[in-house]
């Protein structure tokens, strides 16, 4: 864990330890008391600093973030759009196709009905023999 220069005052500015109230006057009691009020000004400066250091770092993650935001937003704007258009080829291709087959099938079914009509009428004169008129009898 790296320590920052903050960190490195504070361990050279070590509180010595209370003074004890029997055998000590005020004055050193004071003294002690300023120095401590001093270190802690000291160590809030410094947390205020490195919390102005952490609000820059996360202002400039956001701002990349929503950079990012922005491009992933307009590859999906863009492959939604390929997507739409995909989507109208495929139906648009499927109606003309199922119309041309529909088509297709009309005719092939028309052509295969006059195909047997065809054959039924070959048929039918076929097996009908062609009469000869008859020859009226004479009578002698």
């Amino acid at each position: 864990m790296t320590m920052n220069h903050n960190e490195h005052e504070g361990q050279a500015n070590v509180t010595p330890p209370p003074p004890i109230s029997g055998g000590i006057n005020s004055v050193d009691q004071h003294s002690w008391v300023l120095q401590c009020l001093t270190q802690i000004q000291s160590s809030v400066g410094g947390l205020q600093s490195d919390i102005s250091h952490l609000s820059e770092k996360v202002g400039e993650q956001s701002s990349k973030i929503d950079a990012h935001i922005d491009k992933v937003d307009t590859r999906l704007g863009c492959v939604e759009r390929k997507l739409l258009v995909a989507t109208t080829v495929v139906i648009t291709t499927g109606i003309l196709l199922s119309g041309f087959i529909g088509f297709a099938v009309y005719t092939f079914d028309k052509a295969w009905d006059y195909a047997l009509i065809q054959q039924q009428d070959a048929a039918t004169q076929q097996e009908a023999p062609i009469q000869q008129p008859k020859k009226k009898a004479k009578d002698d």
